[in-house]
C-alpha cells in the first residue's frame, strides 16, 4: 500500500488529505507497529491474541481481529491456521471497504493442561498481484479442572436401638464441589451395617447423592459399637465415623397401631367400599396378647385376637344405611397394657341421579320414491349418571319405527324407515328417550326422499351363452338368462336373434325393478359337425344403453359309436321350479356329479355314448330358482348289448 511521504520543512505547510491523516493517527493510536507502514501487508488490531480454557470444559469465547488496507486499491485476503485447535471465520474476503474483521476461535478439546502457542497467517494479494503474509501470534493456556472435591453431611453416622428391636436406617449426603462429574464409593468392614442403597454414586458438578445403610441392633447385645467407613472419589478419601448404641429396652408390652385412623366412603345402595387394614405391633418388650373389638353394626374387624405383631382387616357394610356421616372405633386391648383405639369414619353419599347418554346424537336416511327402504340405523343408550336408568323410546312420525321401545341402563334402539306412500322431499322427525328421574333427550331424524330416475336401462345376466350337442342327437337343454332394469322408470324390451338354429322365449316384456327370466333354445336339425355363432339382441325404447347383445356359441360334435338310453319323467308342478339334473352310474347308488342340467320345460333326455356289455343306472332330481335340489328320483337301469 503506497503512502504520502512527509518531508520536514520550515518554509511551507504540507496539507495531508483528511482520510490519510485519520488512517495514520488511528494506526499510531491502536496499532503498536513500529515498522514503516508501506512495508506491512496489513494494519492489524490487536497485534496478538490470548485465550485460556479448562481441561474438559467448553471452548472460550471467540476474539475479533480487525485489519485495514494500506492504499485505495482493493485486495483479497485468506486466513490459515497452523494448528488444529485454531480457526478463523470467515476464512477469506476482499478489502473493498476500509477494513475487515474475522472471528478467531480455539478448541481445547483433547488438550492436556499446559501452554500452547501458534499463529494465524493472513495472506493478502494486491491489485498488482503482489502477495504478502502477516502472522498474528495466538496463545492458549489450558488449566486442570477441579474434579475430586466433595463434602459429606452429616460427617458421621449414629444409630440407636434396643435388643430385639427394629432395624435402623440412616445415611449421608455426598455433594460434588468440583466442576466435573464425580463418582464416589463407600467402603466399610462393619459387620452390623448393611447397605440400603448402592455404595457407588455418580454426581454432576454441584450435584448430590445419598448413601444409606441399615444397622441391625437385634443381632447384638447391649453396648456401644463403633467403626469407620471411607468414601473415596476423584483422588480424595474421607472418613465417616459410625456408632451404634444398643440398650436393653422395656420388658413391658405396649400396643403399637398403624394407621392412627380409618376413613371410608360409599353411596346409598352402592357397593361396599374396599376393606382396610390396621397393623398391630408390640412397641414395648415381653409378649403382647391383644384383643380387637368394634362398636358399630356396620363395621366388622377380623381376627379378634392375636399375639405381638399382626394385621386386622376392617370391613364396612352399607346395607340399610342412609346418606350421612357415621363414626365408630376399633379398640385394641390386652392384659397389663393400655388399650388403644383407631377412630373410624364412614361417609355415605346420596345415590347419583341417572342421566341419559346417546350415541349418535342425530340420524339421517335417504331413499327414492318407490324404491327399497334404507337400512335401519342404531342409537346407543347408556346411563351417564348413577343409580338405575329405566328408559323408554318414542318417535313422532308414521314413517319411523323403533325397536325396542324400552330398556334398563345400556341398550341399543334400532330405527327403521318405511318409504311407502312418501313423495319426494325432506322429512324431519325426532326419537325421544325418556327416563324416570332423568332429563329426556331427543335424537333428530332426517329423511331425504329423492325422485325416481326416469330413464330405464338394459341389464342382463349371464353375458354369454354356450351350447354343445352331438350331430344327429337330441337338442341340448335350453339355457336361461335374466333381464333387469338397473335404471328407473319402466323398461319395455324385445328380443331378436340372427340364427335359424336359435330361438328365445318370450320375445318381449316389461321390467321395472324386478327381473324377467328368458330361455334360449337350440335346434340341431340339419346342422353338420362344427361351431356356430349367433347373437341375441335386446332392444328397449328410451333405454340409455339400447341395444344390448348376448353372444351365443353352439358346438356340434360328431356322434360316437355306442348305445343310448332315453329317459322321460313327469313334470314337477312347483311354481319356483328351476329345472332338472340327470345322474348316471355303473353301480346302483354310486352317483357322482350330474351328467346334464336341463331347463324346467324339458321332460325327456337321451343319454348317448353308452358302451356295450355295461349296465347303467340313472336317477333325476329337480332344483328350484334358489338352487335347492330335491332328493333322487326312483332309480332305473339299462344294459347295453
Amino acid at each position: 500500500m503506497a503512502h504520502t511521504r512527509i518531508t520536514p520543512t520550515t518554509d511551507k505547510t504540507l496539507s495531508l488529505p483528511r482520510r490519510s491523516l485519520l488512517l495514520a493517527l488511528g494506526l499510531a493510536l491502536i496499532g503498536g507497529l513500529v515498522a514503516p507502514m508501506n512495508a506491512l501487508a496489513l494494519q492489524l488490531s490487536p497485534s496478538s491474541l490470548n485465550f485460556s480454557a479448562t481441561q474438559g470444559g467448553g471452548a472460550p469465547s471467540s476474539q475479533t481481529l480487525t485489519f485495514w488496507k494500506n492504499s485505495q486499491a482493493s485486495r483479497s485476503w485468506t486466513t490459515t491456521a497452523r494448528v488444529p485447535w485454531l480457526s478463523a471465520s470467515p476464512s477469506s474476503g476482499s478489502l473493498t471497504t476500509e477494513r475487515d474483521q474475522v472471528h478467531v476461535m480455539v478448541n481445547p478439546a483433547g488438550l492436556a493442561p499446559g501452554a500452547y502457542s501458534s499463529s494465524l497467517i493472513i495472506t493478502t494479494t494486491g491489485a498488482d498481484g503482489t502477495i504478502r503474509k502477516t502472522a498474528v501470534p495466538v496463545s492458549l493456556t489450558v488449566t486442570s479442572g477441579s474434579s475430586g472435591g466433595f463434602t459429606i453431611t452429616p460427617p458421621s453416622l449414629s444409630y440407636t436401638g434396643t435388643v430385639n428391636g427394629p432395624n435402623q436406617v440412616a445415611g449421608v449426603v455426598v455433594t460434588n464441589t468440583g466442576s466435573s462429574p464425580l463418582t464416589v464409593t463407600w467402603h466399610d468392614n462393619i459387620g452390623w451395617l448393611i447397605a440400603t442403597s448402592g455404595d457407588t454414586v455418580t454426581m454432576p458438578p454441584g450435584g448430590s447423592a445419598t448413601i444409606s445403610h441399615t444397622a441391625s441392633p437385634s443381632l447384638w447385645g447391649v453396648g456401644t459399637f463403633t467403626g469407620v467407613a471411607t468414601i473415596t472419589g476423584g483422588g480424595v478419601t474421607k472418613h465417616v465415623p459410625v456408632t451404634m448404641t444398643v440398650t436393653k429396652g422395656s420388658t413391658t408390652p405396649s400396643i403399637g397401631l398403624s394407621p392412627a385412623s380409618l376413613a371410608y366412603s360409599g353411596t346409598v345402595g352402592g357397593a361396599n367400599p374396599a376393606p382396610q387394614v390396621i397393623n398391630v405391633s408390640n412397641s414395648g418388650g415381653g409378649t403382647l396378647t391383644w384383643t380387637a373389638t368394634d362398636n358399630a353394626a356396620w363395621l366388622t374387624v377380623t381376627p379378634a385376637t392375636g399375639t405381638n405383631s399382626g394385621t386386622l382387616t376392617a370391613s364396612v357394610n352399607l346395607s340399610g344405611l342412609a346418606a350421612g356421616t357415621y363414626h365408630a372405633a376399633v379398640t385394641i386391648s390386652g392384659s397389663g397394657v393400655t388399650a388403644k383405639t383407631v377412630p373410624v369414619t364412614l361417609t355415605v353419599s346420596a345415590a347419583a341421579a341417572p342421566a341419559i347418554g346417546l350415541n349418535p346424537t342425530s340420524l339421517s336416511f335417504s331413499g327414492t320414491v318407490g324404491g327399497a327402504n334404507p337400512a335401519a340405523k342404531s342409537i346407543g343408550i347408556s346411563n351417564a349418571g348413577g343409580g338405575t336408568l329405566t328408559w323408554t323410546a318414542s318417535d313422532n312420525a308414521a314413517w319411523l319405527t323403533l325397536s325396542p321401545t324400552s330398556g334398563t341402563n345400556s341398550g341399543t334402539v334400532s330405527a327403521s324407515v318405511n318409504l311407502s306412500g312418501l313423495a319426494a322431499g325432506t322429512y324431519n322427525a325426532a326419537v325421544t328417550i325418556s327416563a324416570t328421574g332423568a332429563a329426556a333427550k331427543t335424537v333428530p331424524v332426517t329423511l331425504t326422499v329423492n325422485a325416481p330416475t326416469t330413464s330405464p336401462s338394459i341389464g342382463f345376466s349371464p353375458t354369454s351363452l354356450t351350447f354343445s350337442a352331438t350331430a344327429g342327437g337330441s337338442n341340448p337343454a335350453g339355457k336361461s338368462f335374466i333381464i333387469t332394469n338397473p335404471g328407473g322408470g319402466t323398461l319395455t324390451w324385445s328380443i331378436s336373434d340372427n340364427a335359424a338354429w336359435l330361438s328365445v322365449t318370450p320375445t318381449s316384456g316389461t321390467t321395472t325393478t324386478e327381473t324377467d327370466t328368458l330361455t334360449a333354445s337350440v335346434n340341431l336339425s340339419g346342422l353338420a359337425v362344427g361351431t356356430y355363432n349367433g347373437t341375441i339382441t335386446i332392444t328397449a325404447a328410451g333405454a340409455s344403453n339400447s341395444p344390448r347383445t348376448i353372444p351365443v356359441t353352439l358346438t356340434v360334435s360328431a356322434a360316437t359309436a355306442g348305445g343310448t338310453a332315453t329317459l322321460s319323467w313327469n313334470a314337477n308342478g312347483e311354481s319356483d321350479l328351476g329345472g332338472y339334473k340327470i345322474y348316471r352310474a355303473t353301480a346302483s347308488g354310486a352317483y357322482g356329479a350330474p351328467i346334464a342340467t336341463l331347463s324346467k320345460t324339458t321332460t325327456s333326455y337321451v343319454v348317448t355314448g353308452l358302451q356295450a356289455g355295461t349296465t347303467y343306472f340313472f336317477v333325476i332330481t329337480a332344483y328350484d330358482s334358489a338352487g335347492h335340489e330335491s332328493v333322487f328320483s326312483n332309480e332305473v337301469s339299462k344294459s347295453i348289448f
